[in-house]
């Protein structure tokens, strides 16, 4: 009796396995990276959460965030405090933060949020220092640094979420 020998039957059955297992292969990487890219999309998602916090030495009051698609509007927010809103919209956008400090002064900056996945999204409102002269009660000029009372500086920032396991 002879033996087994490769036959050219037995060569094409496994080239055509590989080159089916190469395809599927292929299409489940190329189905991911368009998930990953278009995905998130294209499928409803529930937006991001925001934290807004007030790193200035007075109060915030009438304060409002304006964004595409809604406003978050509060009476007061104190130095220090910090407050949660959820956004629908994750796409990226400019807001518009507007409030007055407790001289009346009015304040209006925009700046741009950019989601990222499903980070929090932080918003830090800093006071802006500029240079100022003081005259003392001999009369003379001294240079100071004092908070302006028109502008503050929005910085935005990321945490990632949370998890417990």
């Amino acid at each position: 009796m002879g033996t087994v020998e490769n036959t050219p039957a037995l060569k094409t059955g496994s080239r055509s396995r590989i080159t089916t297992l190469v395809l599927v292969f292929n299409v489940i990487l190329l189905g991911a990276l368009l998930y990953k890219t278009y995905g998130r999309a294209l499928t409803p998602s529930g937006g991001v959460a925001v934290s807004m916090a007030n790193g200035t030495p007075w109060p915030m009051i009438d304060l409002s965030l304006e964004y595409p698609g809604g406003k978050l509007d509060l009476p007061r927010l104190n130095p220090q405090e910090r407050v949660g809103h959820p956004i629908a919209d994750v796409r990226e956008f400019d807001a518009t933060l507007t409030f007055k400090d407790e001289d009346g002064h009015a304040f209006k900056e925009t700046f741009r949020i950019k989601p990222l996945d499903e980070f929090l999204i932080l918003i830090e409102v800093l006071p802006v220092l500029e240079p100022s002269t003081v005259k003392t009660a001999e009369g003379a000029e001294l240079k100071v640094v004092r908070t302006s009372p028109s502008k503050v500086r929005v910085i935005t920032a990321y945490q990632a979420p949370v998890s417990y396991n």
